[in-house]
């Protein structure tokens, strides 16, 4: 009985030729049909052209370094009194005052991270390298050691500009890593320690 009036319902539902909502319009190109459609097009036209301008023009990377400085402001104050080996203290002192032309100079290296960033959350500092300095001169064969999560990787990544560093100045060949990095980058090799390939890629 209940299924018969259902479908009794429905087969009224299905032959209504009246009802009180708007009337539905037979033309689908009448502009009560198209009007949701153009305005939604419009939108993303003007809204995607504001964004590919900001990037070409380099407005999107004012934002971003705009944004990075106030995480600055919260950022830890750099530790000065670090337990530092003679040997490292010897090395920060050559890499400051030295003339020598270094392939790579790292100079005061400091980067500082934030984890747990969202919309509502601010996030929290994360101190990855503080004060690394090294200088390395042509032909010269160099090794990082360190416990896991010295900031090996990081140092290495900011090297290579996969990672700006937060204070600091690294060069290649005299090339400020950051200032330069079109022509720096044209002087360095990376192998990182994950293959960065992606699974289907051929050389077709």
């Amino acid at each position: 009985m209940w299924f018969n009036s259902q479908q009794k319902e429905l087969v009224e539902f299905r032959e209504a030729t009246r009802g009180t909502g708007k009337g539905v319009y037979l033309d689908p190109w009448i502009w009560q049909n198209v009007l949701g459609d153009c305005v939604a097009l419009i939108s993303h036209f003007v809204v995607w052209s504001l964004v590919v301008t900001a990037i070409e023009t380099g407005l999107a990377k004012k934002a971003q370094a705009l944004y990075s400085c106030c995480c600055k402001m919260r950022f830890p104050e750099p530790l000065n009194d670090l337990e530092i080996d003679e040997e490292v203290r010897i090395e920060e002192k050559r890499v400051a005052t030295s003339d020598e032309q270094f392939e790579i100079k790292v100079d005061n290296l400091r980067k500082v991270y934030v984890s747990g960033a969202g919309c509502c959350s601010p996030g929290k500092p994360l101190r990855a390298i503080e004060r690394l300095s090294f200088g390395l001169q042509k032909g010269e064969c160099f090794a990082l050691l360190g416990v896991n999560g010295a900031g090996k990787s990081t140092a290495f990544k900011t090297i290579v500009a996969a990672e700006e560093p937060t204070t600091g100045n690294i060069t290649v060949q005299g090339l400020d890593i950051v200032q330069d990095f079109r022509r720096a980058r044209k002087l360095l090799g990376y192998c990182p320690q994950f293959n960065p390939l992606f699974d289907n890629l051929t050389v077709e």
